[in-house]
């Protein structure tokens, strides 16, 4: 099996992006994690992320946008897989590894 992508890290913040990872698969190694404080706005981002366990960065990038329309929250589609990989909930595979 192949290991994880190896992301970049500045500061505490893991960089993801369309260009670069659209097409990576997304892995939740424990979907009944809690990283985040229940009810916060990552929790419940982290809601929709741990149900795309083997979808691509770009297919939970557009299901985080509807997400995003729901709370009245903007621009951050990526930004809240980041969090997710930055907290080690998720793993970045490459795509031709998993599907």
């Amino acid at each position: 099996m192949t290991r994880a992508i190896q992301l970049n890290v500045v500061g505490d913040k893991v960089q993801v992006t369309k260009n670069q990872h659209g097409h990576c698969i997304v892995r939740i190694p424990d979907p009944s994690s809690q990283p985040f404080r229940a009810g916060s706005k990552r929790d419940m981002a982290w809601q929709v992320i741990k149900t795309m366990d083997g979808k691509t960065v770009l297919e939970v990038a557009a299901r985080l946008e509807e997400f995003e329309r729901q709370i009245k929250e903007k621009g951050r589609p990526l930004g809240w897989l980041a969090d997710t990989l930055a907290k080690k909930a998720a793993e970045l595979f490459p795509p031709s590894d998993l599907r």
